[in-house]
Parts: C-alpha cells; structure tokens; sequence
C-alpha cells in the first residue's frame, strides 16, 4: 500500500498547474499570460487532438525533445522565474477554458464548442519527467472522461462541470495542493434547496 502512496505522491507533483513558491500569486487569465499567447512551436496547443491521436497517445508515447516546455527549454514565465513545462502551460490554458466554460453554464448558454487540447495533457512534458508514468495517464484519463461528458451533455452541466473539477481537486490534492484554492474558485456557486 506504502507504493501506491507513494506513487500517487510522484504523480501529482506540480504536474500541471505546478506547486507555487511563495511568491507566485493566482495565475491571470490568458491575456495577460504571455506563456499562454506566445507562440511555441508544435505544442500541445497546436498538436493534433483529433479521436485518433488521442487514442494513441499514452505515457509511453515518446515525447519531442527541444521543443518549448520540455526539459531544458522551458517556456519564459512571469509567474515562475525558471520558466513553465510544456503540461504546465497547457493547464494554466485549460484553467482559462474551465472559466469561460464556467461563465457559459451561468449565463445559461454552455459553448457549443469546447477545447480539444485539453486531451494533449497525456502526451506534453510535465515539469518533472518522471511524473509521466501509468498513475498520472490513469489520472489524466479520468479527467478527460468527466471533461467529455460534459461536452457530450444535453443538460446537468452544473453537476458534470463541477466533476470536472473533482477531478482536478482530486489529483492535487494528494500532494501539490498549491492549485486547489484556484481550482475551487472555478467552482458554480451554490443552489440553496
């Protein structure tokens, strides 16, 4: 059982969002993130997302070496002066994605379209190599079956949105709990009965 621990403790460590250090403040949305609007090569952002790459891409899938966000040639941050992973910005994007998701379901109105990258999260450098094993893929899975349903939902946004975040919360909550507050302040305000 000490092995499983441990191994979900290696999964989670600043993966995505990463563990900010005390002088990191919440992550600003997109337009003011210039790791997120700069351009990177062949990314996450920019890789292919269809059913078909998805598919294939697992943890084992080899990873492009010197492209921005992978080890050694990190993206420049102004939120994290050694620089952001390629899974990193990715997440901080993803995080931008859930808010305007957000926004959508409390206008009534939730995008007829969402976000493919999300699912590139299984196949970008994470801050530390090693993170990338079977336990973050099975992680990163189940994220993405709750991001998927509620792209596929006809209604019951509100509940499959807030699995969503479950999923988020669940992972970093474990280890790299730095993210949570941010994570949670994604959340629908809550319906009195």
């Amino acid at each position: 059982m000490h092995w499983m621990r441990c191994a979900l403790v290696a999964c989670c460590v600043c993966v995505g969002l990463g563990c900010p250090d005390k002088s990191e403040g919440p992550v600003p949305p997109s337009a003011s993130n210039p790791e997120i609007s700069q351009p990177q090569g062949k990314t996450a952002a920019e890789a292919d997302t269809s059913p078909e790459a998805v598919e294939v891409c697992t943890w084992q899938s080899p990873l492009e070496a010197g492209i921005p966000g992978s080890p050694g040639n990190l993206i420049a941050s102004e939120i994290n002066p050694n620089g952001a992973s390629e899974l990193s910005v990715l997440m901080r994007k993803m995080v931008d994605d859930l808010r305007e998701i957000r926004q959508g379901i409390l206008n009534g109105a939730p995008p007829a379209q969402y976000p493919a990258d999300h699912h590139r999260m299984r196949c970008t450098w994470p801050t530390d190599p090693d993170v990338r094993n079977p336990l973050f893929d099975g992680m990163a899975k189940s994220y993405l079956v709750a991001y998927d349903r509620l792209k596929v939902t006809k209604d019951s946004h509100a509940a499959r949105y807030e699995a969503v975040l479950d999923g988020c919360v669940g992972c970093h909550s474990n280890t790299c709990q730095g993210p949570i507050p941010l994570i949670e302040s994604l959340r629908l305000p809550a319906v009195g009965p």
